[in-house]
């Protein structure tokens, strides 16, 4: 359940900075950096809440080639989660939709 609470929260914070969202639900890494790539995306973000220890568990970024994000990316990302960096919200028509994914 606490991953598909952080799946919905994660689409409805991409949606509000005006990017759409496709869902794939449960899918491995390798598969989410294979669609990722042969899709076209412009990225890819996988919650990884498995067996592993919960320490362990975590978001994992994957750019447009299905490889680790770059660490410019990624400290970005980290500096909003912290508050020391400001996101731009949508607003109306600019607001990304949530679309599952099929393929």
């Amino acid at each position: 359940k606490i991953p598909a609470k952080i799946e919905n929260a994660l689409a409805a914070g991409i949606t509000a900075s005006g990017c759409d969202v496709y869902l794939l639900h449960v899918i491995t890494t390798p598969g989410l950096a294979y669609i990722t790539r042969s899709g076209g995306f412009s990225c890819g973000v996988m919650i990884s809440a498995s067996h592993n220890p919960y320490y362990d568990n975590g978001i994992k970024l994957i750019n447009k080639d299905g490889e680790k994000m770059e660490e410019n990316v990624i400290e970005a990302v980290e500096q909003y989660l912290d508050g020391t960096l400001e996101a731009p919200l949508a607003e109306g028509d600019e607001l990304g939709r949530c679309i599952e994914f099929t393929s």
